[in-house]
């Protein structure tokens, strides 16, 4: 990995958030299409993947524990997320 250090270009293009270099995958889950890394070893980790992304991991886990999955409130990006409950067996 290289370190990152500051310089003038960064003041008008910031330096990338993250170190990972991986690609990513789209997932559809009910009306949300997501990326998510293809290789990640760190769970709560998504890389620098255009949004929304998310570790395809860590939407099983709140699937499996808490029964809910994410989705859009409209077709709008920007309109946001909201946590949809699903039944114990989906």
């Amino acid at each position: 990995m290289e370190l990152s250090n500051f310089s003038t270009e960064n003041v008008v293009f910031p330096h990338e958030n993250t170190k990972n270099t991986t690609a990513f995958e789209v997932i559809r889950l009910g009306n949300l299409n997501y990326n998510s890394p293809i290789q990640n070893d760190f769970f709560w980790a998504s890389g620098n993947g255009a949004l929304p992304c998310v570790n395809k991991d860590q939407i099983a886990y709140f699937k499996k524990y808490f029964y809910i999955i994410p989705q859009q409130r409209t077709k709008d990006l920007k309109d946001g997320f909201y946590a949809k409950k699903i039944n114990e067996n989906d």
